[in-house]
């Protein structure tokens, strides 16, 4: 490692020649024989001596540099991994120095070495060969080691070519990844309570249809571990336990305990945010595939239990997912949504139709559509709508504003409770962030909006969300590079929940305010939905073929991941409550 020898050099007779310099000898005889006077066996002497040569190399191990601009890095770390790893694999003394090398090299860790620790005793075997040195390695290195396993057994072009669901079924369950997470859903899977609410297709009322969706997966916790309260429990409308974690005498308490077990395994938390690693997602998200396709001849007589798990770790997602998986992220959020509140709503259909269709033009289109999408999107949003008002036109009547100061003073309440920090209560100064006043010319903080609301700035919701975009993108800017990397990760988390949870309660609740206060309007808003309003007819059917590029490394099918969230038990039972509806009304007319 470019260390300098601590021992005394000389030069001997023989190496003057040479001028080699030789370390100076020490005759360990007599200090042994001296010590065993002492009563100190050579046992002891020569442990003590193995234990201290052994920390100062794990020291020496933990100082050494590895360059993160190389992609294979070939040091003296790999040397001294593959010179101990025969003596670290056989004899247990020696696995402290494996451990370390291989927790320093990190992601760098050679593949070869992660399929060595991988390797079975024997084909078909689901015991590993190096078990006693695979079991103590840090989470880092086991996924490492399962995304390798994974890709050494499942290949692209294999992945591909199977075609009869069992046998795709039998190429998972001989991953290492496999082993690890089946246990984990079938407990899910198992939980009874889950498995009697899903089998119940056919319910009369909303009541009985409606589920707490985040009872059966413990949803996202703040880091304080706290839940964020609700707007609607802050306004008094009325107690929901749809945010509230299951206690351990929970009926769903197992199947949030999988949840969480399945989230801590798919990726670590870093900045606040437990962001999933691409290919054990897609890894996992195979697997409930994989079951499910082995049983989904059963149409209404199984319970489909992999669905709704693939809805909640889809949801469950502490940070943001690939790319690949926004739409069908989109969908599982509209289905939930519909489940909480126990109904479908045409309008909640007709989003789930062209979620489907944009899932299905992504799918045949090339990998570059979601960028198109997202670029296409900010144009829009760049143009002016025709129906957009100037502010201040529209002005809401008094008891709307105060309505709208109480709604979104509770919204700020969540927010602080998912900011333990305080990060974005106060305004930013120079003192506290230098050169803050150059970069960020739109400065924003909770504070900030709290004082708007008493001066009655705020004209509606969207006022108040681009408020609290700004201050998120501020922060965003301002931290760049490695040292805002946490400061970048909170904001992320931070927008994530109100994004997901505050803001569209706020909508809702501000929604129900505006009907209620003008009934005028929304007479108005229904005589346009009767006359030319959105109107739910079956999509046709989609010609386009599916397009994989040989490059990728993730083949999943998103229309069948998006079936999936439609099989949903709690979802089957909500299309066909709506699908009897519509044959009564028929019939009636």
């Amino acid at each position: 490692f470019e260390t300098k020898p601590a021992f005394t050099e000389s030069k001997s007779r023989d190496s003057n020649a040479n001028n080699t310099a030789v370390p100076e000898s020490l005759d360990t005889d007599s200090v042994l024989s001296f010590l065993g006077h002492l009563g100190v066996s050579r046992h002891e002497v020569h442990k003590r001596i193995a234990d201290s040569i052994q920390k100062q190399l794990e020291e020496e191990i933990r100082k050494a540099e590895i360059p993160k601009s190389e992609s294979a890095y070939q040091g003296p770390l790999v040397n001294l991994l593959k010179n101990s790893w025969h003596y670290g694999t056989t004899v247990p003394e020696f696995r402290p120095i494996l451990w370390s090398v291989l927790k320093k090299l990190g992601e760098q860790t050679p593949e070869q070495v992660l399929k060595a620790l991988a390797e079975r005793e024997s084909p078909g075997s689901s015991r590993l060969k190096h078990n006693e040195v695979f079991q103590p390695l840090p989470p880092l290195l086991k996924r490492l080691v399962w995304e390798a396993d994974w890709d050494d057994i499942i290949t692209v072009n294999k992945e591909l070519s199977v075609k009869d669901p069992q046998e795709y079924l039998q190429l998972v369950q001989s991953t290492l990844f496999h082993a690890t997470v089946h246990p984990i859903i079938e407990q899910y899977c198992s939980t009874e309570a889950l498995a009697d609410t899903a089998g119940k297709f056919f319910v009369i009322s909303v009541a009985e249809r409606r589920f707490a969706t985040n009872q059966r997966r413990a949803l996202a916790y703040t880091a304080t571990g706290k839940t964020p309260t609700s707007t609607t429990s802050l306004l008094g409308k009325g107690s929901s336990n749809s945010n509230q974690r299951p206690s351990a005498a929970s009926p769903f308490a197992e199947s949030g305990k999988a949840v969480s077990q399945l989230r801590n395994l798919l990726g670590e938390a870093t900045g606040g945010t437990a962001a999933y690693r691409p290919k054990l997602l897609h890894a996992l998200l195979s697997m409930l595939m994989a079951h499910h396709g082995a049983t989904a001849p059963q149409i209404l007589t199984g319970t489909h239990l992999h669905c709704t798990l693939l809805a909640d770790i889809l949801l469950s997602a502490g940070g943001p997912l690939p790319k690949i998986y926004t739409h069908v992220h989109k969908l599982a959020r509209i289905l939930d949504d519909a489940v909480k509140s126990g109904d479908f709503s045409d309008e909640a259909l007709a989003t789930v139709q062209s979620t489907l269709k944009e899932i299905y033009d992504a799918e045949a289109g090339d990998s570059n559509d979601l960028e198109k999408e997202e670029e296409t999107g900010a144009e829009k949003k760049k143009t002016p709508s025709k129906e957009s008002k100037p502010d201040g036109v529209d002005k809401p009547n008094p008891f709307l504003q105060r309505q709208l100061n109480r709604i979104i003073t509770a919204g700020i309440q969540a927010m602080k409770e998912t900011d333990p920090q305080n990060l974005f209560l106060n305004p930013v100064t120079d003192t506290i962030a230098p050169g803050y006043s150059q970069v960020i010319k739109k400065p924003m903080s909770i504070s900030t909006m709290e004082n708007k609301i008493d001066a009655n700035v705020y004209n509606g919701i969207d006022d108040w969300n681009a408020d609290v975009k700004q201050m998120f993108k501020n922060c965003m800017d301002y931290n760049r590079g490695a040292a805002g990397q946490w400061f970048r990760g909170e904001a992320n988390r931070q927008m994530k929940i109100f994004k997901d949870e505050i803001l569209p309660q706020a909508k809702k609740l501000y929604d129900a305010e505006v009907k209620k206060r003008n009934p005028e309007e929304e007479l108005k808003r229904k005589r346009e939905d009767d006359n030319g309003g959105k109107k739910i007819s079956p999509l046709p059917a989609s010609a386009k073929k599916r397009k994989i590029s040989k490059d990728t490394e993730l083949t999943l099918s998103m229309p069948a991941l998006a079936s999936m969230l439609l099989a949903d038990p709690f979802v089957v039972r909500l299309l066909l409550s709506r699908l009897l509806r519509s044959i009564r009304i028929d019939v009636i007319k």
